[in-house]
C-alpha cells in the first residue's frame, strides 16, 4: 500500500483535534484547539490557519470530520446539535472544503470512534459491535457484518438515549429518562455539583461520597449494556471517551465479559475521521 495523508478532524463539544494521519494510521502532526460554541468563527480561522501550515508539508488527498449529531450527511451539516451552540446550522464540510481544496467527508463523531477502534483498536477483527462514546453526553454506533449501521436517514444508532428510568430528567434533546440524562458529563455536574472525571478521581481514591455516585451511574449504564446484548448480541461494546481509564468502577460481572475500553482512548475518533476520508476517497 503506497503511503498517503489525510487531515482528520474531530469536533467536540469543548475541543477539536486536528491533524495529519497516513494511511497506515501514523500520526504526523496533530493539535487541540478550543471549540468556540458562541462564536464558531473564531474556532474556523484558526482551523484555516493550521490547515494552511499542514498543506505546505504535507500532499492532503482528502479529509474526514466527525462531530456530534444530529447531522445532515448528505448536506455535510451539523443540524441541531445540543452541546454546540451556535454550530448549528453550518455546512461545516462547505467551510473546510473551502479552507483546503480538498474532498471532505463528514459522519458523526461516534460513527468515526467505531472505526478507529475497527482499523486499529479493539474492533478489529470484529464483524459484529458496539461503540459507546461517554463524554459530555452519550454518542453510539452498531456495527453488523463488518458495517456501521445508519437506518433510514443515517440517524441510526443514538445508544445514549436509550430509556433507563421513565422518571428521570430530560436530555438536551428532551427525552426524558434515557441513559444520557443520568450518566452523561454535563448531566452529571448539573446534578451532583462536580465533573465526572473528579468524581471518578475521588471514587478511585475510595472516597465515599464519590463511591456512591458511580455505583448509581453503574447501575443505568450496566443497565443499558444489557439491553444492548439482549437485542444485538454484539461480540464487542467499545466504551470510549473521557471515562476510559476509570471504566472499572462501573461495570458490573455480567456485562464485563463483553465491554471493554478503548484501547485509541478520546482518539478513537480522530483516526477514524481519517479512515473516513479515506475510505470515500
Amino acid at each position: 500500500m503506497k503511503q498517503g495523508y489525510y487531515l482528520a478532524i474531530d469536533i467536540g463539544a469543548s475541543k477539536i483535534r486536528l491533524g495529519v494521519i497516513d494511511t497506515f494510521g501514523d500520526v504526523h502532526s496533530a493539535k487541540t484547539i478550543a471549540t468556540n460554541t458562541e462564536d464558531p468563527e473564531k474556532s474556523l480561522e484558526i482551523m484555516e490557519a493550521e490547515i494552511e501550515a499542514l498543506k505546505s508539508r504535507f500532499k492532503l488527498l482528502a479529509c474526514g470530520v466527525g462531530c456530534p449529531g444530529p447531522l445532515d450527511l448528505k448536506a455535510g451539516k451539523i443540524l441541531d446539535t445540543p452541546n454546540l451552540g451556535k454550530w448549528n446550522g453550518l455546512s461545516v464540510v462547505d467551510e473546510i472544503r473551502k479552507m483546503g481544496r480538498f474532498k471532505v467527508f463528514l459522519d458523526r463523531d461516534s460513527h468515526n470512534a467505531l472505526r478507529g477502534e475497527r482499523w486499529l483498536g479493539e474492533l478489529r477483527g470484529v464483524t459484529e459491535g458496539i461503540m459507546i462514546t461517554w463524554g459530555s453526553g452519550v454518542g453510539g454506533s452498531i456495527m453488523m457484518d463488518g458495517r456501521i449501521y445508519y437506518g433510514p436517514g443515517g440517524i441510526a444508532g443514538e445508544l445514549g438515549h436509550i430509556i433507563v428510568n421513565a422518571d428521570g430528567d430530560q436530555c438536551s434533546l428532551g427525552h426524558r429518562g434515557c441513559l444520557e440524562s443520568f450518566i452523561g458529563g454535563k448531566a452529571v455536574e448539573r446534578k451532583y455539583g462536580e465533573s465526572l472525571a473528579d468524581i471518578c478521581q475521588k471514587a478511585r481514591d475510595k472516597q465515599s461520597v464519590a463511591i456512591k455516585i458511580t455505583d448509581e451511574i453503574s447501575k443505568y449504564l450496566n443497565q443499558a449494556l444489557e439491553t444492548y446484548i439482549q437485542i444485538f448480541n454484539p461480540q464487542k461494546i467499545i466504551i470510549g471517551g473521557a471515562v476510559t481509564r476509570s471504566l472499572p468502577l462501573f461495570l458490573n460481572n455480567k456485562s464485563n465479559s463483553r465491554v471493554v475500553a478503548s484501547s485509541l482512548g478520546s482518539d478513537a475518533g480522530f483516526f477514524g475521521a481519517a479512515l473516513l476520508a479515506m475510505e470515500n476517497r
